[in-house]
């Protein structure tokens, strides 16, 4: 989970870090900076829930975003 208006470590790193990592699942947090947990709760709780339920991260939920995994 990264916010995409990251100002710390650019989301671009996050994108690099899925690509390379097997199995790695990325979620955008569209408009965030870096700490949305605090900025976006309910959506982050909502993506932890899932990831620990069922093993996958959900897609986001702005239209246009798309959800990016390795195989």
């Amino acid at each position: 989970m990264h916010g995409t208006a990251d100002r710390n470590t650019p989301f671009a790193a996050s994108r690099q870090l899925a690509k390379a990592l097997p199995n790695a699942q990325l979620y955008p947090f569209e408009g965030r900076c870096h700490l949305p947990m605090v900025t976006a709760t309910r959506e982050f709780c909502d993506v932890l829930r899932a990831f620990l339920n069922a093993g996958q991260v959900p897609a986001p939920r702005k239209a246009g975003i798309v959800l990016e995994s390795t195989p």
